[in-house]
């Protein structure tokens, strides 16, 4: 029978689970004792996902508390946030301005560049051809290189994809700012994009690793994997 959650029954639950997870991995045993725990307190499924995402925030303030988010960090959330069921982009839409990198791009003729947020798409399209870019409608892994966004920090489906690949975004006004082609503008790269999570089948513990179409290896690097 489940009640309402009191206090101190999360805060029991989440002592647990922080030792459970201390090597971010919660094997058949530890999964057990978690879910006898959440019985015994009479915590719903709901209250154990709330105490689940507290724990999970509270790992996410830790890693963000110095502004950066490093490679290293923001592999350990993600594979925090498999382990416990949450999708990867609830650490990743929270870290997203700390692993955010502002570096030259070079408008190399010939690249493809899509648009977003761009409310006169054919003219921002003329001064791109202008430039010899290509225009791209569509954001793709393959084709499209840069991404120029009215509102670089925008949450469009554009932006969302340009930051898994790894696209750099640039701001308009940079963009239509430029009128040399081969110039330098200033573009937003997001690190640790294009990750995801995996089980490795012989020891079960999750790692991450850059996506990849087709079928892979996905054995741990302590089993063997590449």
């Amino acid at each position: 029978m489940t009640h309402q959650a009191t206090p101190a029954a999360i805060a029991e639950y989440v002592g647990l689970l922080d030792r459970a997870m201390a090597d971010l991995h919660v094997d058949l045993e530890e999964r057990q004792l978690l879910a006898s725990l959440a019985a015994d307190l009479g915590l719903s499924p709901a209250s154990v996902d709330r105490a689940n995402r507290s724990w999970l925030n509270e790992l996410v303030s830790v890693a963000t508390a110095d502004g950066v988010v490093d490679d290293d960090e923001f592999d350990q959330l993600l594979r925090a946030a498999h382990v416990l069921g949450l999708p990867a982009s609830y650490v990743a839409d929270r870290t997203q301005s700390e692993r955010a990198d502002h570096t030259p791009f070079v408008l190399a003729p010939g690249i493809g560049v899509t648009f977003t947020g761009v409310i006169d798409e054919d003219s921002v399209a003329r001064h791109a051809r202008g430039l010899g870019l290509k225009h791209e409608p569509s954001i793709t892994k393959s084709r499209t290189a840069l991404l120029v966004a009215d509102d670089p920090a925008t949450d469009s489906g554009k932006a969302r994809k340009a930051r898994e690949y790894g696209i750099p975004i640039v701001s308009l006004d940079s963009f239509l700012a430029t009128v040399s082609p081969g110039a330098t503008v200033q573009a937003i790269t997001v690190r640790g994009a294009g990750r995801e999570v995996v089980e490795c089948p012989t020891c079960g513990r999750p790692f991450t690793k850059i996506k990849t179409r087709g079928r892979k290896s996905a054995n741990c690097e302590g089993c063997g994997g590449a």
